[in-house]
């Protein structure tokens, strides 16, 4: 009995591992692919395990990364995951039970290459003057996650993310993006971008102009502002994005000018120019601005008001130091801020005639100031018309019209002497000759208290004018020569011989209008004086001292005391 158990036992099959074959890979990407097998034996034990392993190394094992698909025998499918990209796998299906693991073949497959994401460039779109929206489409990142997407744009074809760009997320698919900061009236050229670790792909290039916009300009300051011209300009720091077709400065009384008020023209483009303004009115408060026209319009720079000079202001005034020959013209000035050349013109009609310059000739800032010019050789008793003309870089202003006529004055040198009388018309009066005639008697005197002098009918004239008669008076009624009545009418002096010995009011008129003024050198060695022609009684004649305010009656014929003795002989003009 004992031995027919043995040989049971010994009769019965011990399992094997399972049979099992490799599918080929299929399906396979950066970092996925398809396999898997077929349990065609289980070896005599249930299949606990299947599935297939793989490595970068041949004859992986279930030590290496595997799959779990099921129990039992038959065909199953796995897909193999966390794949690296462009790299070559080894695979075998595997199948276990209680004897141990069984391998299929090995099949090896290479993941595909990752590459730059696919992408394309939207159109542009809302495109105003510093803005407009793009984006793109990614249809495919080609085995890498986008990290980074958006557009980028330039001036120059071919933009890349080292220009202007937006940044609008990461991953695939369609996104937006908003252009900003852009130039007015700019082309630009545009590309969607998209970046993953492989690096970064553009879409297509697009391009687009913006929006033109009105020109950027500053009005220049305004300077070398005269009665009726001034200096400015402007500066024109952008076009707008439009060519510049016209520029200038415009000007009116009122304020904020427009190119519809006076204007200048000055070329075109961008950049500083310079306005020569012209055909102001003088004294007059002026607005101004710079302006620049493109197809969007004209646009103007800041407004600058400034005032225009007034024309010199001339206030003629009397002529001075009139005599029978010369004057002195005389005019007051402002220059007003400017460089006034001046001169006088004058002549005896109110054409003038003549000009002379005045002194100071050249006359400027804002203070008045007084100008002069000296005529000669003038003509006595002729009215002579004069003006001021002032000169400007703006032209010429003449004062009112003004008029003097030469007349005798006193103290001039005139008519063979020096005046020191003159009538009421300035035309009559009398000359005293420039030096003494000499030391003489009076003449026809007698002896003091023994015998009379002769009484001279005619000669007691003491008046202004009554000088020539008592000379003549003399003359005819004393025959003694060397008298001083006679050297005075036989002198001939400067052209003239009707010289006379003056009355005593001639001879106080001397003393007060010549030698109290300096003039006429007169002597003072005899306190007493000079002899007039005015006789007091037969034996005494008036005479007058020269060095002190004193005129009395003294003998005629000359005796111990002193008495006058000079004699300065006058005449009529």
């Amino acid at each position: 009995m004992i031995l027919a158990i043995v040989l049971l036992y010994s009769c019965e099959e011990k399992p094997t591992p399972p049979t099992v074959t490799t599918t080929a890979a299929s399906e396979i990407s950066y970092t996925t692919a398809t396999s898997g097998g077929n349990v065609t034996d289980d070896g005599g034990a249930s299949i606990i395990a299947r599935g297939i392993c793989w490595s970068t190394s041949s004859n992986p094992t279930i030590d290496d990364d595997k799959t779990i698909e099921g129990t039992g025998i038959g065909t199953f499918a796995s897909e193999l995951t966390g794949l690296t990209s462009n790299t070559t796998y080894y695979v075998k299906a595997y199948a276990t039970n209680s004897a141990g693991t069984g391998y299929g073949s090995q099949v090896s497959l290479t993941t595909l290459q990752t590459e730059v994401p696919e992408l394309t460039t939207a159109e542009v779109t809302s495109i105003a003057q510093t803005t407009a929206i793009s984006g793109g489409n990614i249809t495919d990142d080609n085995g890498s996650s986008v990290t980074a997407r958006g557009v980028c744009w330039n001036t120059s074809a071919a933009p890349t993310i080292a220009d202007s760009k937006t940044n609008d997320g990461s991953d695939k698919g369609v996104f937006i993006s908003n252009l900003t900061d852009l130039q007015p009236g700019t082309l630009y050229y545009i590309r969607a971008y998209a970046t993953n670790s492989v690096g970064t792909s553009y879409g297509n290039e697009l391009s687009f102009t913006t929006l033109a916009t009105l020109p950027t300009l500053t009005t220049t300051a305004v300077t070398s502002i005269t009665q009726t011209t001034a200096k400015s300009g402007g500066e024109i720091t952008s076009d707008g994005g439009a060519d510049i077709t016209a520029r200038g400065v415009c000007w009116n009384t009122s304020t904020s000018p427009t190119i519809s008020d006076s204007k200048t023209t000055n070329g075109n483009g961008t950049g500083s120019f310079t306005s020569n303004i012209t055909d102001l009115q003088t004294g007059t408060t002026y607005y101004m601005r710079a302006y620049a026209t493109n197809s969007e319009g004209t646009a103007y720079g800041n407004e600058i008001n400034f005032i225009t000079l007034d024309p010199p202001t001339l206030t003629i005034s009397a002529a001075t130091n009139i005599t029978s020959t010369t004057a002195k013209l005389n005019c007051i000035v402002n220059a007003n801020n400017q460089n006034v050349s001046t001169a006088f013109e004058y002549g005896i009609f109110s054409s003038y005639g003549h000009t002379i310059d005045a002194t100071p000739a050249l006359v400027s800032g804002s203070t008045n100031k007084n100008v002069s010019a000296s005529l000669e050789e003038l003509s006595v008793n002729v009215t002579y018309h004069y003006r001021l003309k002032a000169t400007t870089a703006d032209g010429i202003t003449y004062s009112n019209d003004m008029t003097f006529t030469p007349i005798f004055v006193i103290g001039e040198s005139s008519n063979g002497g020096l005046v020191f009388y003159v009538d009421e018309t300035g035309l009559h009066g009398l000359v005293s000759s420039i030096s003494d005639q000499g030391s003489y008697p009076w003449g026809c005197g007698g002896i003091p208290g023994s015998v009379s002098g002769t009484f001279i009918d005619g000669a007691n004239g003491v008046d202004v004018g009554t000088g020539y008669q008592n000379t003549i008076a003399i003359v005819n009624g004393c025959t003694t020569s060397g008298i001083a009545a006679r050297i005075c009418y036989d002198l001939e002096l400067n052209g003239y011989d009707d010289w006379f010995l003056p009355s005593i009011g001639e001879l106080d008129l001397m003393y007060y209008n010549l030698k109290l003024n300096g003039l006429g050198n007169f002597s003072t060695t005899n306190i007493y004086g000079y002899w007039s022609s005015s006789q007091y009684n037969s034996d005494y004649a008036w005479g007058r001292s020269f060095f002190t305010d004193f005129k009395n009656y003294y003998f005629k014929t000359p005796v111990s005391l002193p008495q006058p003795s000079y004699i300065r002989a006058v005449r009529a003009f």
